[in-house]
Formats: C-alpha cells, sequence, structure tokens
C-alpha cells in the first residue's frame, strides 16, 4: 500500500454487491475509512442501488460519496467501459435504461449457463443468482461460481476459458454504443470518464469518444505502471480531458482487496465538480 502522507486521497471506482463486487456499501465505506480515503464514487455496473447506503455510511465516517456508475459499451465490436460521476441518480430515464440493462443482464446470464451445461459443466442457474442476490448479473458471477466449485483455479481462468469472446461460453452482452453510454450519463447531468484505457486495443479510439462528448479518462488504475499512468496524463492534456482514477476493487471477487492500492490525488476532484456544475 502506498505510504500515508499529509495529501488527501480519492477511489472514485469502486464496486458493491449491488452489482459484482462482494462488499456491501457499508463495508466498502468502511475498507475506505481504514485506508484514509477523503473522498469515494461507488460505481456499480448498471445499477445506482448502493448510493443512498453508501451516503449514509460516508457522512458517518467522514467521508464524500459520490454518484457513480460503469457502464459497459461498444465502438463496432470492440468492449468499452464507461464510467459516470456527479449525475443525477434519480434521473427518471436513467433509472428507465438501468432496468432494461439489469433484465438484458439475466437473460444472458440464462443463457451462458445454458452453454456451460451444454458442455457438461455442471452448474446451475440458482449457483449464480445466490451470488447475485438484488444485485446487477454479470459474467463475474458466473467465473465466481466456477471457481467455489473447483472448475478453475482463479475467477479469470473461467474469462480465458469459458466467458471471453470466441470461448464455448461467451454470450455477447446487449450492445448500447460508446455514444449512447456517454449522451446517458451527460443528459443526467454527470461526466462521462474513460474506464482503464490500458485494455483499449487501438489507443486511436480515445480521440473517436471525445468527439462523442467524453469528458475525463482513468488515468489510475491498478493495470497501470507508473509509465502508463504517465502516458494517460499525457493524453488527458492533450485531447482537454479531465482526470479520474480509482482501484476498479470488486471486494474479493477477483481474489484480492484493491481498496488502497491506487491513491488518487484529491485536487483532481474539484475539476470534475466544476465541470458537472457547468
Amino acid at each position: 500500500m502506498t505510504p500515508m502522507n499529509s495529501k488527501k486521497w480519492i477511489d472514485l471506482h469502486l464496486h458493491t454487491l449491488a452489482s459484482d463486487g462482494t462488499f456491501t456499501a457499508q463495508e466498502v465505506l468502511e475498507k475506505a475509512r481504514e485506508a484514509h480515503f477523503s473522498a469515494v464514487a461507488i460505481t456499480d455496473h448498471d445499477s445506482v442501488r448502493a448510493l443512498e447506503e453508501a451516503r449514509f455510511h460516508g457522512e458517518k465516517f467522514g467521508i464524500e460519496v459520490i454518484s457513480g456508475i460503469e457502464l459497459s459499451a461498444y465502438h463496432a465490436e470492440q468492449e468499452v467501459h464507461i464510467l459516470g460521476y456527479f449525475f443525477d441518480d434519480k434521473n427518471v430515464l436513467l433509472l428507465e435504461k438501468l432496468k432494461e440493462f439489469q433484465s438484458a443482464r439475466e437473460k444472458r446470464i440464462h443463457a451462458i449457463v445454458k452453454k456451460l451445461q451444454e458442455i457438461k459443466i455442471n452448474i446451475s442457474l440458482d449457483d449464480v443468482f445466490k451470488l447475485v442476490g438484488d444485485g446487477a448479473a454479470g459474467r463475474l458471477h458466473v467465473a465466481r461460481v466456477l471457481y467455489e466449485k473447483g472448475i478453475v483455479t482463479h475467477p479469470s481462468e473461467a474469462f480465458k476459458r469459458f466467458l471471453s469472446y470466441g470461448k464455448p461460453a461467451y454470450v455477447p452482452k446487449e450492445k448500447i454504443s460508446t455514444w449512447e453510454a456517454i449522451d446517458m450519463i451527460r443528459k443526467a447531468g454527470g461526466i462521462a470518464s474513460l474506464a482503464h484505457p490500458v485494455f483499449l486495443p487501438q489507443e486511436k479510439l480515445i480521440a473517436s469518444f471525445v468527439q462523442e462528448g467524453l469528458q475525463a479518462i482513468e488515468v489510475y488504475h491498478p493495470e497501470h505502471s507508473s509509465g502508463v499512468t504517465d502516458h494517460y496524463r499525457k493524453m488527458a492534456i492533450e485531447h482537454g480531458l479531465l482526470m479520474t482514477g480509482g482501484s476498479d476493487c470488486h471486494g474479493l471477487a477477483k481474489g484480492k482487496m484493491l481498496i488502497g492500492s491506487v491513491r488518487t490525488p484529491y485536487e483532481l476532484l474539484e475539476p470534475l465538480k466544476k465541470r458537472a456544475l457547468n
């Protein structure tokens, strides 16, 4: 963990049980307090259900809680994740779209489990939806079931063997374009940021996303080395983008707890707030 000093830090990429994390919102805020964060954003996939609980505990712990979300979008056939911040999480049109997305997620899980069963992988829908609970269903829930049953040695192996594009249990997600994801966030009064750009196979796509209304880029991330972080910092300046960052923590869903592994400077929060108000 990064040594502490007098600086203030933020984590703007955190998941809870409302999507595919393993911690409640309270537990996330407790971990954030232990790691001495001043502000956090809960960025569940296609869900804002945890925000009210997070705000309650954030106020109790003296941690600022920012509305957040992570949307899966596509540019051509390339999956791209767009983070949203400072939007109105009671926006009716946004909530209607999220309800549609969550229904599509459940149908996708049904199709994935059926494909696994067809290749004699012994898991059931009940196994997966026990993990999902009231959250937004995703492939990571399936990966965790495969891990818990000893079919794979790590959730990441489940993606490599079964769940990724071209693998036997891959089912495409209902697609929205990057423009639609960015537009959804902006129409709800928020800031749209590109998540973990290191995963983009074609960096030139970032310029296209800027043309579509992208306002920020995730500079700090566990998969970004210091050199990669510097690279995206320069790219943000080049494209006039604000900078965001976070641990992308899913609780223990990916094998280890990441809160505190990445420290994003608090001073990056003020420009985001100002842009959201304009």
